[in-house]
């Protein structure tokens, strides 16, 4: 399918909450578009399109030390990169006709390598998981630089 008729697209900072802001954009226009029903998988699958993405574009996935100051709870230092210094990954979502396209931009070309996942690892799984959960994945080099993961999602 070349034609879609609903269409967005999220830049997100390539942080360890980039994932979740993924999750809650989906929440909220998947609804409004009439596939509702997509919500669950097409957040799974973007949480572990997105996470590769933050990882390859330089980001990190660690979450920041917490402190406790007048009561509230405060990163120890900032978590924000410095000016000029942000690295981003862009959330694309189209749908059209029962189907959910599911783009993640990030700045390496690096290609994705799926890995038969293991007991023991922590990671190498996020792939399986995509595959596992929609019709069809695959990647292209992006025009400017970086690639885009791709995964499509039937209803």
């Amino acid at each position: 399918m070349t034609d879609w008729p609903y269409h967005t697209d999220l830049p997100l900072a390539a942080m360890a909450d980039a994932p979740y802001w993924a999750r809650r954009h989906i929440e909220d226009i998947l609804p409004k578009w009439g596939a509702g029903s997509l919500v669950m998988n097409a957040q799974l699958v973007a949480t572990e399109l997105v996470t590769n993405g933050v990882k390859h574009s330089g980001g990190s996935m660690e979450l920041p030390n917490v402190v406790t100051t007048g009561g509230r709870a405060v990163p120890a230092k900032s978590v924000f990169p410095k000016k000029g210094e942000g690295v981003s990954v862009r959330l694309s979502l189209s749908y059209g006709e029962g189907r959910l396209l599911i783009e993640v931009w990030d700045k390496s070309e690096t290609p994705p390598a799926e890995q038969l996942p293991d007991f023991v690892s922590e990671s190498g799984r996020g792939l399986f998981v995509v595959s596992a959960f929609c019709e069809k994945w695959g990647w292209y080099l992006a025009e400017g630089g970086g690639k885009v993961v791709w995964a499509e999602v039937a209803a």
